[in-house]
């Protein structure tokens, strides 16, 4: 939001470019993104039946993305790099083999990590994070 103000329903754009530029979806990688995109899709709960298309769509991005943050937050909550990244392969849709070219390892070395005989280097952090579009320290064991 420019400046943090958030319209009221009726003041909303209808259409989902107008939406955008109001504020542009992006993922969430802070509290305050959190926080920013909750009030946008909470104006918006009251109003269901009354949203056009573009409305419905942008909000349902909208939901997802806080979805996916919220998810993402729980797994790193339990402190487990090997729940994050396998919940980040089953979001992406990939198989374990297609950790190998990001890794840039065996094809194996995925495998091994998810099983648990290998751990995740600070090296293949970085790789994996900036596959992932998140920070490296969220793959090491604090």
């Amino acid at each position: 939001m420019k400046n943090e103000t958030i319209p009221c329903f009726s003041k909303m754009p209808r259409s989902y470019p107008c939406l955008c530029r109001l504020f542009l979806p992006r993922p969430i990688r802070d509290r305050r993104t959190y926080e920013k995109i909750s009030r946008v899709v909470s104006i918006f709960a009251e109003f269901k039946n009354e949203m056009s298309v573009d409305q419905r769509d942008y909000i349902d991005l909208l939901g997802e993305i806080l979805a996916r943050y919220e998810e993402i937050a729980r797994v790193r909550g339990s402190r487990n790099p090997r729940k994050l990244l396998k919940r980040l392969i089953e979001e992406h849709k990939m198989r374990i083999a297609d950790l190998s070219p990001i890794l840039g390892k065996s094809l194996s070395l995925g495998s091994m990590i998810l099983s648990g005989q290998r751990t995740i280097t600070p090296e293949h952090a970085v790789r994996l994070a900036d596959y992932f579009g998140i920070r490296p320290d969220e793959f090491l064991i604090k």
